[in-house]
C-alpha cells in the first residue's frame, strides 16, 4: 500500500543501498527524514500558525523555535536508541542552475551562478498527515537552503 501511495518500487537491499549512495554523492540533491515529535515536549504553535504570507521569516521563526526546544530523546546530548522512532516521511530539494534569458542569436542563455530548488515532501505515515508536519518540514528545508547554500535564491 505504501509503495503504491509513494509511486515507489520494491527494492532489494543492494538496490536501496545503491540508491542511497547515489543521493549521498549527488551535490544537486538534498534529503532529510521527517520525524514527528512524540508530544512529550511543549513544541509551541503548529507550523501553520507561523507560515503567514512570507515564507522566509516563517522559516527562520520555525528554526529558532525548534532550536529553543531540546528534542525529548536527545536532551542528554545522545540520540535515542531507535533512530526510526516517529519516522513519518522525507523532504527533498532538487537543485538546478538558473540560466539567464537568451542574449545571443543562438538562443542560449548563460549560467547565472545561482541555483533554484524544487522542493518535495512526503508524509508517508498516514497517522501523521494533516497535522502541519509537511509545512513545518518545508519551512525548515527552506531555512536550511537559505542559510547553508548562498547560491540558492
Amino acid at each position: 500500500d505504501l509503495l503504491e501511495q509513494t509511486c515507489s518500487e520494491s527494492l532489494t537491499l543492494e538496490e536501496e543501498m545503491a540508491n542511497q549512495q547515489s543521493w549521498h554523492d549527488d551535490e544537486r540533491k538534498i534529503t532529510f527524514i521527517v520525524c514527528a515529535r512524540d508530544g512529550s515536549a511543549d513544541n509551541g504553535p503548529p507550523a501553520a500558525a507561523l507560515s503567514g504570507a512570507d515564507t522566509v521569516p516563517a522559516a527562520a521563526a520555525m528554526a529558532a523555535r525548534l532550536e529553543a526546544h531540546a528534542c525529548s530523546g536527545c536532551a542528554s546530548g545522545t540520540p535515542p536508541a531507535d533512530l526510526t522512532r516517529n519516522m513519518a516521511g522525507d523532504v527533498n530539494a532538487f537543485l538546478s542552475e538558473i540560466i539567464s534569458d537568451p542574449q545571443d542569436d543562438e538562443g542560449e542563455g548563460q549560467p547565472t551562478g545561482e541555483l533554484s530548488a524544487e522542493l518535495e515532501v512526503m508524509i508517508a505515515d498516514a497517522s501523521h498527515r494533516r497535522r502541519g508536519l509537511a509545512e513545518e518540514a518545508l519551512l525548515l528545508l527552506i531555512h536550511f537552503l537559505l542559510e547553508r547554500m548562498p547560491a540558492v535564491s
